[in-house]
C-alpha cells in the first residue's frame, strides 16, 4: 500500500502498460468476437467475448413500428397481452383415471348448437404471401353480448389455434381446432382464451377435430 501512496507514479506506469498491451493484442488479433481491455485491479490485460450485434439495426425507441412484430397479412391479432394465471393449489390436483368405459358424445354441431366464437384466416392464395405490423386490423364481432352468461373465447393471438366454438346448452360447448397456417396438419394441441366464467359452476369441453384423443 505504502508504494501507491507516495506520488502515484507506479500506478500510472502499470495502468499505461496494460492499456499499451491491450490495444496492441486489440490490434493484432484478428477476431472480432474478442474484445480486450485493461483490467485497473489486477493490472492485466483481460480477453472476454463482445455483445452480440443486433441483426439489424433499428432505433431501440420501444414504439418503433420496425420493432413491431409482423403478421401474415390474413391473420387478426388482438392487442390485448396474454395473461397466463400463476396459481399453484394447496395440495396436488389428482388425474382422471381413464376406465375405458367413457361416454364419448358425438359431434352435434351448428344445427343444434350456437357458434359463439369463430376465427378463420382466409387468404386467396394457400402461401405466404405478405405481412404487415399488428396484423389485419378488420376484426370479426363478439358474439356474446356484455349482459350474456355465455363464455367468451379468443385465439387471434400468438399460438392460438380455436377456430370455433358451439354452444350446446349452458355449461356443454364444442370446440373446433384450427390448423397451422398453409397445411391441413397439426391439431395435437390446443391453446386459446376463455373468459366470463362463473364460479362454482361446471363446464364441459369436447373437442371435436382434436388429433390424439388421447390427450381428452
Amino acid at each position: 500500500m505504502d508504494m501507491f501512496s507516495l506520488d502515484g507514479s507506479l500506478l500510472c506506469g502499470e495502468l499505461s502498460s496494460g492499456s499499451y498491451l491491450s490495444t496492441f493484442l486489440q490490434n493484432t488479433l484478428k477476431n472480432k468476437q474478442v474484445e480486450i481491455f485493461s483490467d485497473k485491479r489486477a493490472f492485466k490485460p483481460v480477453a472476454r467475448l463482445r455483445e452480440p450485434k443486433d441483426l439489424l439495426n433499428l432505433p431501440k425507441e420501444i414504439d418503433c413500428a420496425q420493432q413491431s412484430a409482423r403478421w401474415p397479412v390474413e391473420c387478426q391479432v388482438i392487442e390485448d397481452r396474454v395473461h397466463h394465471i400463476e396459481y399453484n393449489p394447496p395440495y396436488p390436483e389428482e388425474y382422471y383415471m381413464v376406465t375405458g368405459r367413457e361416454i364419448q358424445p358425438n359431434p352435434v354441431g351448428e344445427e343444434a348448437g350456437t357458434v359463439v366464437f369463430q376465427y378463420y384466416p382466409m387468404s386467396a392464395v394457400n402461401y405466404f404471401s405478405r405481412s404487415c405490423v399488428g396484423g389485419n386490423r378488420f376484426f370479426v364481432s363478439n358474439f356474446a353480448s356484455e349482459k350474456s352468461t355465455d363464455l367468451k373465447f379468443e385465439s387471434r393471438f400468438e399460438s392460438g389455434n380455436l377456430a370455433k366454438a358451439v354452444k350446446i346448452s349452458d355449461n356443454y360447448y364444442e370446440l373446433y381446432l384450427r390448423t397451422d397456417l398453409y397445411t391441413n396438419r397439426h391439431m395435437q394441441w390446443f391453446y386459446f382464451r376463455i373468459t366470463n366464467t362463473r364460479s362454482n359452476f361446471y363446464y364441459r369441453f369436447s373437442i371435436v377435430n382434436l388429433s390424439k384423443s388421447k390427450l381428452v
